[in-house]
């Protein structure tokens, strides 16, 4: 089993301003175990609040991925991203500085929660996404293993994304 979270917490968007965010959080409910992360980059959507945090609505459906992720012992980490789900504003698509602020932000957000709330993460990251998620997912690795070092990152699986939209 598993306990599924909406998160609310802040970054900076495309101009530097503070925003809140939202994203979904899945957790294993065996509480005597550690656990590693696992962040998943949500697909392309052209819907505000057909995001992650939106788990148990008709337009949280991808949300299930975090579900299947905490089933196999991950917790889960989605972000809806900037200016999706409760983000002001518009979705900054393949915008790689937002990109990686609101999905680090949202990581060591809930490192803190984790340690304040007796979930046990061990220092294990694993990265992955699809379709947008996919260049999400590529972002958040090279931006984090530059930010904290090549190890940051345990492995990481970047699917289908628009890798490169001028060629």
């Amino acid at each position: 089993g598993a306990t599924y979270y909406k998160v609310n917490y802040t970054s900076v968007d495309a101009k530097g301003e503070l925003d809140t965010l939202s994203g979904l959080l899945v957790v294993p409910d065996n509480a005597n175990l550690t656990y590693p992360a696992l962040v998943y980059q949500h697909g392309t959507s052209d819907c505000k609040t057909c995001v992650p945090s939106r788990l148990g609505s008709a337009e949280g459906a991808e949300g299930q991925i975090g579900l299947l992720f905490a089933g196999m012992g991950f917790v889960s980490i989605l972000p809806d991203l900037i200016g999706m789900g409760d983000g002001r504003g518009f979705q900054t698509y393949v915008h790689a500085s937002t990109t990686m602020s609101a999905t680090d932000d949202m990581v060591q957000a809930i490192r803190t929660w984790a340690a304040e709330n007796s979930v046990s993460i061990n220092e294990q990251l694993f990265i992955t996404g699809y379709s947008q998620g996919g260049y999400s997912s590529m972002v958040y690795q090279e931006g984090a293993q530059k930010k904290y070092g090549a190890s940051y990152v345990t492995a990481a699986t970047h699917m289908s994304g628009p890798y490169s939209l001028s060629g």
